[in-house]
């Protein structure tokens, strides 16, 4: 697990304000090859380009893309924290997807 403090990653999305929304979500995004192993260094710069789109799908006052974690032998996931309502969380799921 990579080392990062959790509270300093959601401290500024904790706000009276999104609590007062009603729940907080995680999406998690996994990527990895069709036949699970290792990705390359190529296939690994492509991780950069997901960071990237995640960072565009996400509401910035009210959403957070933690650090990329290992999955043993299936690739790397990413785990996307919203402070919003169910609706609001699905809405974001589907931003991702697309």
């Amino acid at each position: 697990m990579p080392v990062f403090s959790l509270t300093d990653f959601l401290v500024p999305i904790l706000t009276h304000e999104n609590l007062e929304r009603g729940s907080l979500g995680f999406v998690a995004v996994g990527v990895s090859t069709v036949d699970k192993r290792s990705l390359t260094k190529e296939e690994g710069n492509i991780l950069s380009e997901i960071w990237n789109v995640l960072k565009h799908c996400i509401h910035p006052e009210m959403d957070i893309v933690l650090p990329r974690m290992s999955r043993p032998k299936s690739g790397k996931v990413f785990f996307v924290v919203a402070c919003s309502h169910q609706t609001g969380i699905e809405v974001l799921a589907r931003r991702i997807q697309e």
